[in-house]
C-alpha cells in the first residue's frame, strides 16, 4: 500500500536572494492548458511542457543565466520541448 502524500495547494516561494524576477506563488493543479502554459514564456517566469508535463523552470534560469547552455531553454519558454528528446531513452 502506497503512502498518501497530501498535494500542496501553492507553489513554495523562493529562497533565492540574488534572484529578481521569481513569481508569486501560483495555484498548482492537476492539469495546464497549452494557453496557460504560453502564458509564462518570459526570462523571468519560465514554464515548459515536456512528455505532457509542465515544469516550472524559473529557478534553474535564474541560478544559472550566465551560462549559455540557458539560452535555448528561455528561449523555449511557454512551449512544448519534447520534440528534443527521444522518448524510447
Amino acid at each position: 500500500m502506497r503512502a498518501r502524500v497530501p498535494t500542496p495547494r501553492e507553489s513554495r516561494p523562493s529562497r533565492i536572494e540574488e534572484a529578481k524576477h521569481i513569481p508569486r506563488p501560483f495555484k498548482l493543479r492537476r492539469f495546464y492548458t497549452p494557453k496557460e502554459v504560453a502564458s509564462h514564456n518570459s526570462a523571468g517566469n519560465v514554464w515548459v511542457s515536456l512528455f505532457d508535463k509542465v515544469y516550472d523552470l524559473t529557478l534553474l534560469i535564474n541560478k544559472n543565466h550566465t551560462k549559455p547552455e540557458c539560452d535555448p531553454i528561455t528561449l523555449a519558454a511557454g512551449s512544448d520541448i519534447t520534440h528534443w528528446f527521444d522518448p524510447a531513452t
